[in-house]
């Protein structure tokens, strides 16, 4: 080691991920550009009962937050010699937030060259933004910026006759940004936190991880919904939420294992499955009036529900919205995808939501 050089920078992170199901949180430790280390994880469902929604997803936080400061800091600190967190990142997913996709087209009235810079994005990105009277708009990502219809990675500063943005738009449910934010600030004492929806996250990771792939589908699959996006030459054009579980499919899948044979339940099974591809077959038809499917389908749900997406993906019922006979390459993501990118340990677990989180934040902040 030279006179003059530096140990790389460690800073420890905090990811929460909060699901419809589930809440899910973990404490990183990143230095430098290596792989973040996540040495602690928990994940504790959501159960909603008669105090409502809020106050049940408020009691799962409150559980991840326990075993965090009481379990996790300790652990850590004795790992990396510090346990104070320097930012939080939580990802919010369906049905507490929405995620909109856009491409902002910019040109000059008078029909000359631009110059593209930083005010030009900003004014780009300003332009239709807004919130609801229910959902608090926290994140506007600009994925990427097509100069004459060519991606660039550095377009400040060049001449082009047009510009493309495209743009992922982050709105969450007011009444739980409020209360995350305040919780998350609070039992760690930093301000430092930043909420977003999952759906973004998931899409900038996976571009990275699978960098071969530059058109592909992602379905995001939750207790409560099906959250689709769209990328096209590696950005993201349309995003799409559907209303559908797989609860009543996978209780009924478990129901028959305990019993002999039940046409009842054969009847449910059936119609649980129907009602689901019906559900995703409405919002892949809203997707494909604008563009084409691409072949390609990332699906990321929980271990139980992976494999049982992906047979009722390949029903032919939905394969026709292809219009092809060729088959399509759906590709649960697991944990071991991102194996050589995270690494886990103490008592840490796989998590793929959290492993998601914590390449994120790596990437977002240049290790």
């Amino acid at each position: 080691m030279g006179l003059f050089s530096h140990a790389p920078k460690k800073e420890i992170r905090i990811v929460v991920d909060i699901a419809a199901d589930s809440v899910g949180g973990a404490y990183i430790a990143q230095t430098g550009t290596l792989p973040p280390v996540i040495h602690h994880s928990v994940r504790v469902p959501i159960v909603i009962g008669g105090e409502g929604e809020v106050r049940a997803l408020e009691t799962s936080l409150t559980g991840v937050i326990r075993s965090l400061v009481e379990q996790g800091a300790p652990a850590v600190r004795r790992v990396e010699g510090t346990a104070r967190p320097e930012r939080v990142l939580v990802a919010i997913a369906a049905p507490w937030q929405k995620t909109r996709a856009r491409v902002e087209h910019v040109v000059r009235d008078d029909g000359r060259e631009l110059v593209f810079t930083k005010g030009v994005m900003e004014q780009a990105v300003a332009r239709s933004v807004t919130g609801t009277k229910e959902h608090l708009l926290t994140e506007e990502i600009v994925a990427g910026v097509l100069l004459n219809g060519y991606e660039t990675s550095m377009p400040f500063g060049k001449r082009a006759r047009y510009a493309d943005l495209a743009i992922l738009s982050s709105a969450i449910r007011d009444d739980i940004a409020h209360k995350v934010h305040a919780m998350v600030t609070e039992a760690f004492h930093t301000h430092a936190v930043r909420l977003l929806s999952a759906l973004p996250v998931a899409y900038a990771v996976l571009r990275d991880v699978f960098p071969h792939e530059q058109d592909f589908l992602i379905q995001a699959i939750s207790d409560a919904s099906v959250d689709m996006a769209l990328i096209k030459q590696g950005l993201p054009y349309d995003v799409q939420s559907v209303t559908a579980s797989l609860r009543p499919l996978l209780a009924a899948t478990r129901a028959m294992a305990d019993t002999t044979s039940s046409l009842a339940l054969d009847a449910t099974r059936a119609s649980a499955e129907a009602d689901w591809v019906s559900a995703l077959m409405l919002g892949l038809r809203d997707i494909r009036s604008r563009h084409p499917l691409p072949r390609t389908v990332f699906v990321i749900a929980a271990p139980g529900e992976r494999e049982v997406a992906k047979k009722l993906l390949d029903a032919p019922a939905l394969r026709a919205l292809w219009l092809s006979d060729k088959p399509l390459a759906i590709v649960p993501v697991l944990p071991s995808h991102l194996s050589s990118y995270v690494s886990v340990r103490g008592t840490a677990e796989a998590d793929l939501p959290l492993a998601l989180l914590a390449l994120y934040a790596r990437n977002e902040h240049g290790g």
